[in-house]
C-alpha cells in the first residue's frame, strides 16, 4: 500500500470531515513554529522503571532543527505544566518519551513527564487531560512513542487512544504508532520525516515518503517493516504544500 499511495485513517467519516475543515482553515503563511518535548526525568516517579531511550535525546535536537521556530523541553524542563503552556501556542508539537497505554481504562493512558516539584509522585500528561486541553493553533501533533494509536475499540469510532485524545483537542492530524517501536529506528524515521514537513511538504505525504526511505535504504534492519509500517496518520490533511 505505501509503496502505490500516501495514506492516513480516521476513526469516522464525520471526525475526517471537521479534520479536513479545521486543517484548512489555518493560516500557513510563515513557516511553522515547533515544541518538541523528550527525555523527562523520571526519578522518583511511577514510571522510574521504564526503559531508559538513548537516542529520543538526538531525535529531539534534530527534529527541532528542522523549523526555524522551535522550543525543545527536556530534563527538568519537560513538565505537564510547561507542555501545557507551551503547546497551544505552536502549529506542530512533536514528543519523543514514553507512553504508557491502558486498554481498560483509556482515559489513564499517559504520557510520563517530569513533575513540576520534587514533591510530586507523578508528572505524567492523562488522556483525560489531553481531552480537555485546547490546541487551535496546532495542525500535527506527532506521537514518536509507543502504543500511541492502540486503545479499547469502539464501533463508531475506532481506537480510544492517546491520538485520538489530541484529536478530540482540535489538532486536525496526529502521526501514531501501532505498537512498540524501537527507539533508534524511530529516532531515524522521525528525522526524515520532520525534515520534509519543515521543507513544506504536507504530513501525509511526508509520512510515505520517510516509510520509503527505510524501506528501500540500505539498512537490512530498517527494511523490515517493524523499523517503518507501525506509523499512521489520523485525521485529515487538506491538499497542497504546507508553506
Amino acid at each position: 500500500l505505501v509503496e502505490r499511495w500516501a495514506l492516513s485513517t480516521s476513526p469516522s467519516a464525520t471526525l475526517y470531515l471537521h479534520a479536513l475543515h479545521h486543517d484548512a482553515q489555518r493560516a500557513r503563511l510563515r513557516p511553522p513554529s515547533a515544541l518538541v518535548v523528550t527525555a523527562p526525568e523520571l526519578a522518583g516517579t511511577e514510571y522510574a522503571d521504564l526503559p531508559p531511550l538513548p537516542f529520543a535525546a538526538n531525535e529531539a535536537r534534530e527534529v527541532a532543527a528542522a523549523y526555524p521556530r522551535a522550543d525543545l523541553l527536556a530534563r527538568r524542563g519537560a513538565s505537564r505544566q510547561a507542555f501545557r503552556e507551551q503547546a497551544p501556542r505552536h502549529e506542530i508539537v512533536h514528543l519523543a518519551t514514553h507512553a504508557v497505554l491502558n486498554e481498560r481504562y483509556p482515559l489513564l493512558s499517559a504520557i510520563p513527564l517530569t513533575p513540576t516539584t520534587p514533591e510530586q509522585a507523578d508528572g505524567a500528561l492523562y488522556a483525560h487531560e489531553i481531552y480537555r486541553m485546547r490546541l487551535p493553533a496546532t495542525y500535527l501533533v506527532v506521537l514518536a512513542a509507543c502504543d500511541t494509536g492502540r486503545g479499547r475499540l469502539s464501533r463508531s469510532e475506532g481506537a480510544d487512544s492517546l491520538a485520538r485524545a489530541f484529536l478530540a483537542a482540535g489538532v486536525p492530524a496526529v502521526v501514531s504508532s501501532l505498537w512498540a517501536i524501537d527507539d533508534q529506528a524511530a529516532a531515524i524515521f522521525f528525522v526524515e520525516f520532520h525534515r520534509r514537513v519543515g521543507a513544506g511538504e504536507d504530513p501525509v505525504h511526508a509520512l510515505r515518503a520517510a516509510q520509503l526511505a527505510l524501506l528501500r535504504g540500505a539498512s537490512e534492519d530498517l527494511r523490515l517493516p517493524r523499523s517503518w509500517a507501525a506509523y499512521q496518520l489520523i485525521g485529515g490533511v487538506a491538499s497542497g504544500s504546507v508553506h
